[in-house]
This record gives structure tokens, sequence and C-alpha cells, in this order.
């Protein structure tokens, strides 16, 4: 008998739904993560982040030690879209299909259904869980809060996403405040001409409709220094404006960054090097009347580059993007407990006290402990003694406890604690899906076995007979 043909729904059903699309789309998935996680080492994560699983990365071509692997990969976040519609297909309109057909089988209907019934449960948590994934890309955020011991604060700064502001100075008041945010500005910080660990950039330019000028990016560097003229000399340094240029300084990955932070957590505030990435640009502001003038701009600076255009000032600085969180987080004590013989900490954990239904509670967030409460997730990100002396510190606190009394703190002695928050609604998905798939499988493995034990009953059945 000549097999039926399918139709042209049946191929696209049995191509988007088959085993091939699965396998390629795993693999693909790994190699991903393989050469993005070498890449971090030198590029940072920001940028890996952006290049490889970014919403607009369609394709990414690795590079491991300033040089290009000869490989082109698909972006992760098209990889996972095509995932997903696999697993989807795959538990709904496959499964389906297979169920349907065999509804004319002599096999009871109960029998069929609990056939495919695990195995679609399974297909659909994963893909719930790739679901979640998406969720978290688009609706998530992250900030890090830093709290002293003794104080309160809930604005919290990005780590990663960088801004900037252009204000007109009014009395020494930033007024008319206009940010240029970090997804406008991203592709700027990305674009290197030079090498990956320098990453000067080409220039960008920024009109306003409320201000007598535009702006021109000329060189962003993603980590730089700003030096005294006197200093300049070395190739690549840039151009010196009002007695400072910028030098390009080698990025901080993630790794480095921690280390270089334990370590200047046992020398002196003042004698402290650099623990992250610092971003530095030259800008041109350039008039109507095409007049321009240039300023630096460097995100370690307190206050805004100014210029004065028309009889008034206006101001540019680089900062990091702010979130207000709901509510106000009180910093008690930090309790630090170091390995013995060094000065690396072991463990840290936060006694901290936020606000619960308009009242007070106390709770404690270590590095593995995370808090949870309002939507939003605290880890024990990392610690800052700040100046405090150690040693008074330890002294305070032992009197303060044979007084029976709460540690207090002065400038000579508080230590401050910053944690990542984050904000993702899809936060618990990943657990529940892992918990629904394992059922699925459970229940799928278990009808396997049963059905095979009757199966053998009925063939020792037939051969006694």
């Amino acid at each position: 008998m000549a097999k039926k043909k399918r139709t042209a729904w049946q191929w696209f059903v049995r191509i988007i739904a088959g085993y091939e699309i699965t396998i390629v789309s795993i693999l693909l998935l790994l190699l991903i993560v393989f050469f993005s996680t070498l890449e971090q080492a030198e590029a940072g994560l920001y940028v890996v982040k952006q290049r490889y699983y970014a919403f607009d990365a369609w394709f990414v071509q690795p590079e491991l030690r300033g040089g290009l692997v000869p490989l082109i990969l698909p972006g992760a976040y098209w990889v996972c879209v095509v995932f997903t519609i696999n697993l989807i297909a795959g538990g709904i309109v496959r499964m389906t299909a297979l169920f349907l057909k065999k509804l004319d089988s002599p096999t009871p209907k109960l029998a069929k259904f609990t056939k495919f019934i695990g195995i679609f449960i399974s297909h659909m948590s994963m893909a719930t869980l790739m679901i979640a994934g998406a969720v978290d890309y688009h609706l998530s955020s992250t900030t890090m809060l830093a709290v002293s011991e003794g104080e309160s604060n809930q604005v919290g700064e990005s780590d990663e996403d960088v801004v900037i502001e252009v204000s007109e100075i009014v009395d020494g008041v930033s007024t008319r405040v206009h940010v240029i945010g970090n997804d406008q500005i991203g592709s700027m910080i990305l674009n290197g001409e030079a090498s990956s660990f320098s990453s000067r950039v080409k220039q960008k330019t920024f009109t306003f409709e409320n201000f007598p000028f535009h702006l021109e990016f000329d060189g962003w560097y993603r980590n730089g220094r700003v030096l005294p003229a006197s200093e300049r000399g070395k190739e690549g340094d840039g151009p010196v404006v009002d007695g400072m240029f910028v030098r390009a300084a080698e990025l901080l990955t993630i790794s480095e960054g921690e280390r270089i932070n334990q370590y200047n957590q046992s020398v002196e505030q003042s004698k402290r090097r650099y623990s992250r990435n610092v971003s530095a640009s030259y800008l041109n502001v350039v008039s109507k009347d095409g007049e321009s003038q240039q300023v630096v701009l460097f995100d370690n600076f307190r206050n805004p580059s100014t210029v004065t255009m028309d009889g008034k000032t206006y101001g540019f600085r680089i900062c990091h993007r702010r979130t207000i969180l709901p509510f106000e987080v009180a910093l008690r004590r930090l309790e630090v407990q170091k390995y013995q013989g060094s000065l690396m900490a072991r463990e840290y954990v936060s006694n901290i006290t936020y606000e619960i239904d308009g009242g007070k509670n106390k709770a404690k967030i270590s590095m593995n402990e995370p808090l949870r409460y309002g939507g939003y997730t605290f880890y024990q990100a990392r610690w800052d003694p700040l100046t405090a002396d150690t040693e008074l510190r330890e002294k305070e606190i032992a009197k303060q406890k044979e007084a029976g009394k709460e540690p207090s703190f002065t400038d000579d002695t508080r230590f401050q604690s910053v944690y990542q928050v984050v904000y993702n609604p899809a936060d618990k998905w990943p657990e529940y899906c892992v918990y629904v798939c394992g059922v699925g499988l459970l229940i799928h493995f278990v009808v396997k076995l049963i059905m095979f034990t009757l199966a053998s009953f009925e063939r020792k059945e037939t051969c006694e007979k």
C-alpha cells in the first residue's frame, strides 16, 4: 500500500517540530556559552552580553586573544526563539496530531492519553522556561544599592548602564536636565576603533530642540583615566583639554574587578586602585553658528563639565542609570568573617531593616541567602571598609556588646555593604518549570514502566498457552 503524501502544512510542522532543530539549537547554545565565557575574560561582561545575547545581536563572530575565530554564530536570543517554537510545536502540534492518529486504534483512550501526557507536560515546562528568559530580558532590571552602617538608602545605581546628563546650570543647580540613555549610546560604547582593551570609538552626534547646540562625542573610552597634561606622552593618549587628557586603560573583567576589590579592602582608601571600569570621553559642544568647545567627561568627576554659550552655562556629566526603590533599606550592622590568617572575606552578612506593611522588619542578607521582598531580590554583592579602622571597630563593638547596647558606628568604624537588587517578574518561573518538568518526566517513565510490565505479562501468558 502506497504511503499517503504529506501536505505542505504537514511538512512545515514536521520541520519546525523535528528533532533536528532541537539538536542544532542545543549545540549552538553550547557553542555560544563556551565562546562567550572565554571572551568575557578579555572583553568584560557588559560587552559579551551585548555581542552574544542582545535582542539586536543577529550574528556574532567570537573573538579570542585579540583575533577573530573563523566561525559565525547566530545570536543567542534568536536561537532561543527558534528553540522555543520547536518545543511548542513538538509539544502541542505534533503530540496532538499523534494522539489523534492513535484514536482509531483498539487501545483504550485513557491509555493513549497517559502515553503522551508526560512528554507534553515536559515540553510545555521547557517552553515556559524559555519564555521566562524572554520576560527576564525585556522586563527585569538590576541596580546596585550601597548602604553604610547606621544609614539607609533607596536609590541604586547600575554598574553597567551608563547615561549622559545634559543640563542648564542656574545658580549652581542643574535644571532642564536631559538624559541620553544607555540605549542611545550603547552602540558607541561597543563599536571600538582600537583593540578590545582600550575601546576608543568613533564620533557620534546628538541634537536637542531646547538647547542651542548639538553634541559630538569624539572618542569614548570604556575604561579610561584622566591625567594632568604633564604626564602625556604615551602613544594613544588623547588631546589636552583644560590641562588634562584621557588615557585608555585595560578593561577590567568581573573576576579581575572582584580580586582588586578584595585587595583594596586591605589598604587605605587613599591608596586604592580602580576596582571597576571608569568611562571617559571627549565631547565637542557645537553651537548653531558652528563654534565648537571641547570638554572632557569622566565617570569619577563629581561635578559636571561646563561650557558657557549665549550667556548661559551648560553642564555635561557621565553617570550611571539610577533606580529609586519603593522602600528604604537601613543597614544596622555588617558582619565580616575572614579566612584564618588572611584579609580575604570568607563570608559577610548584612543585618538590615526594611519596610513591610507600613512597619519595620528585620532581616539578614548573606552571600548565599538573598532577601526577596516586594518583587525585588537583594543579593549580597560586596562590602567596603571605607575609611574604617578595623581594629578600632572590633574594640568598639566588643565594648557595646558588654554594655548590652546595639552596635553604633562613626566614620572611623563604619563599613558599607553593596547589594545587587534585581526586579524580575519571572523570578520563580525557572524553579517552577523544573518541578513541573520533573513531574512530567516521572509520569512518562512510570507509564512506560507499567506498559512494559503489562506487555511482559501478556507475552508470558501467550507463551504458556
